[in-house]
C-alpha cells in the first residue's frame, strides 16, 4: 500500500495541529493526528470504499474533526492532494 502526500498536505496538517494545541491541548492535537493518519492507512487499503467527488478525486470525512481530505487512486495506492 503506497501513501503519498502532496508536499503542501504537510503544512496543512502542521496548521491543524498548531491550533488545537494553542486552542486546547497538545493531546487534542495528537488525537486529530492518530484519526487522520488512521483515516489516510484506511483510504490506501480501500480506496474504493470511499465517494468521488468530482471524476478521479475522493474524499475522506474524519469523525471526531470537522475535516476531510481529498485522494486519488495511483498505483498500489493513494496521492492525498489536500486536508
Amino acid at each position: 500500500m503506497i501513501l503519498r502526500l502532496h508536499r503542501e498536505v504537510f503544512a496543512d496538517i502542521d496548521s491543524i495541529m498548531s491550533y488545537y494545541e494553542m486552542e486546547s491541548s497538545a493531546e487534542l492535537s495528537d488525537a486529530f493526528y492518530d484519526e487522520l493518519r488512521l483515516k489516510m492507512q484506511l483510504a490506501a487499503s480501500h480506496p474504493e470504499r470511499y465517494r468521488v467527488v468530482t471524476k478521479d478525486l475522493r474524499r475522506t470525512n474524519l469523525t471526531r474533526f470537522p475535516y476531510h481530505f481529498l485522494f486519488r487512486q495511483i498505483q498500489g495506492g493513494i496521492r492525498i492532494l489536500v486536508v
